[in-house]
């Protein structure tokens, strides 16, 4: 079993790539960074990619048992570089948290008004 970045396959069915060191005995992989990528049909028929954290946690490391990898191999050029540059992105990225609240005002305040419009319509059955 090798080491280095790597793209593997978990015993859960879960395809990741991270950047994987074993303990002396290789009982044992800590995975650094690992990203698992998701495939997205887009509307207009075309397919891309989209990594996200393999675990959504403030560490970046991980530790696993290696009898849960079914296999370990070397990623192609294509997607090493895809797994650097989703680092790269992931890394850079600053979530805005009050956006988020603020939409799911906007979302909660569009259902009072639909709520009291039904309310005050004398042909709805209730």
């Amino acid at each position: 079993m090798e080491s280095g970045i790597r793209l593997l396959k978990l015993i859960t069915g879960e395809t990741i790539i991270a950047d994987v060191e074993l303990d002396k005995l290789k009982k044992n992989a800590t995975l650094k960074q690992p990203l698992i990528f998701s495939i997205l049909n887009k509307s207009d028929g075309s397919v891309s990619m989209m990594a996200t954290k393999w675990v959504e946690s403030m560490f970046t490391t991980h530790k696993i048992k290696t009898y849960h990898i079914v296999a370990n191999v070397q990623p192609s050029e294509s997607m090493y570089q895809l797994y650097t540059e989703s680092l790269e992105d992931l890394e850079n990225e600053s979530y805005d948290y009050s956006n988020e609240e603020q939409t799911k005002q906007d979302e909660f305040d569009e259902l009072v008004d639909y709520m009291r419009d039904i309310i005050n319509d004398t042909n709805t059955l209730h």
